[in-house]
């Protein structure tokens, strides 16, 4: 009975890691294609963007379509409209506990942006 309890807890925290893992690597894709859009933006080419960051050029212009970066742009402007564009957190209610890692990684990655 106690090897099965071990085995069971065991198995809980592996699941856990990998979840946690998930969620990084999600936000770390995220974070990639956040950078390359504000590059781009700010006139870098794209053969340099491709250079930096050991991609092709045609996986920068995929990247660059990508849905995920065509809606940075609008909330970026909707965040520093409601912020005044400090870049600075407003109070806020607390985030449910499964979100509060990604909602922090997420809050640290805007304050970058903005």
């Amino acid at each position: 009975m106690e090897e099965l309890r071990q085995r069971v807890q065991l198995e809980r925290r592996l699941i856990a890691r990998l979840k946690t893992a998930n969620i990084r690597f999600t936000d770390a894709q995220i974070e990639r294609i956040w950078a390359i859009v504000s590059a781009h933006q700010a006139g870098l080419s794209i053969r340099k963007i491709a250079g930096a960051t050991g991609l092709s050029s045609s996986r920068i212009h995929q990247l660059l379509n990508a849905p995920e970066a065509k809606e940075i742009p609008v909330w970026l402007i909707q965040l520093r409209q409601s912020s005044g564009g400090s870049g600075r957190k407003k109070k806020a209610e607390q985030p449910e506990p499964e979100t509060e890692i990604r909602c922090d990684r997420f809050r640290s990655g805007v304050a970058y942006w903005v």
